[in-house]
């Protein structure tokens, strides 16, 4: 089934968090129009939010350079989980120029204007719930989720997930999504985001805002050098960690 040319792989959940999470992210400024979105991730406009985006433009050059150390110049697939506007599918799709790139996320009105704003020839964006059978196993071989496992309630079962989507050898990739270190520091955030929400006025955006332990992950954080530890205390580098999961033959 298609809509346009966005691929839809799965079934539209009927209890979607779409228009709660549309309202939370237009009253933060993080929603753009079509003509910001093509400037993103080095674009001036979004002033509010310019040290985020500073951040995110490290990330992003940081994981380009790992994936060409891993996977050279040979042909790759990569599923972005929760892509969004897509800004971040498409930059990966213009640097890395071997591999095949799907953009997925359950937000159509994002989904559409990703669509609408990048075109390139390695490059997609379909509705997919990745929790679901819908894609087929073992097809890609690098995946990530860049600011979007929060919004996944239970992080082993979307582990399993990823394990049963990628090709052997392959990764999965976490950036910009805080993991907290015990349940005490958990519980606290919890009850900070269940306030952001009351307070802002979306307080249906609770249940589908998840905060996970490190404990739970099966991966690595590759960010804990002692050099990267000292730039992100400098606020030079994202302060989350940078979780990665390898499977194994």
């Amino acid at each position: 089934m298609n809509k346009n040319s966005v691929i839809f792989a799965s079934q539209i959940d009927p209890l979607r968090s779409e228009k709660a999470y549309l309202t939370s992210r237009k009253r933060e400024g993080w929603f753009y129009d079509d003509e910001n979105v093509r400037q993103l991730p080095f674009s001036g406009f979004a002033k509010e939010h310019a040290k985020i985006w500073g951040w995110r433009q490290h990330s992003i050059r940081r994981l380009v350079a790992h994936v060409r150390e891993v996977f050279g110049n040979r042909p790759f697939s990569v599923l972005d989980v929760g892509c969004g506007n897509g800004w971040m599918t498409h930059l990966l799709a213009c640097e890395l120029h071997s591999a095949q790139l799907f953009g997925v996320d359950v937000n159509i009105v994002e989904l559409e204007q990703a669509d609408r704003v990048f075109s390139r020839a390695n490059l997609k964006f379909g509705y997919a719930d990745v929790l679901s059978e819908d894609l087929p196993a073992h097809s890609f071989d690098l995946i990530i989720l860049a600011g979007s496992a929060q919004y996944f309630a239970d992080i082993k079962v979307l582990q399993k997930s990823l394990l049963r989507l990628l090709a052997i050898g392959g990764e999965a990739h976490i950036i910009d999504t805080n993991f907290y270190r015990d349940t005490n520091s958990q519980k606290s955030a919890k009850l900070a985001s269940a306030e952001y929400f009351t307070k802002q006025g979306t307080p249906e955006m609770i249940p589908f805002y998840h905060h996970h332990l490190f404990s739970d992950w099966r991966g690595v954080d590759l960010n804990s050098s002692w050099f990267t530890k000292i730039l992100q205390k400098l606020r030079i580098l994202s302060p989350f960690p940078w979780m990665c999961l390898r499977a194994r033959s």
